[in-house]
């Protein structure tokens, strides 16, 4: 493992993010390999999202895992 990074989004955001979720932070890493993953938090820090696969813009790749069951109306995009 070559990189982590933990971030929150400040409040705006969480609200606005284009997921729906509010997610409250999260924790990304990029392996030797140059891979990257990300895990998306609730407000409590709790990861609930996993996407082990991203693109070197950023965006992710499917599949996702739901760490958590969703409530059904913020099924993050599904």
């Amino acid at each position: 493992m070559s990189n982590i990074t933990i971030g929150r989004y400040d409040a705006d955001e969480a609200k606005s993010l284009e997921t729906g979720r509010g997610f409250s932070a999260w924790i990304e890493g990029t392996d030797d390999n140059g891979a990257g993953w990300v895990f998306w938090l609730d407000e409590t820090g709790r990861p609930i999202v996993y996407f082990g696969s991203r693109e070197a813009s950023g965006a992710v790749l499917e599949p996702r895992v739901h760490l958590v069951e969703p409530p059904a109306e913020q099924v993050c995009g599904d």
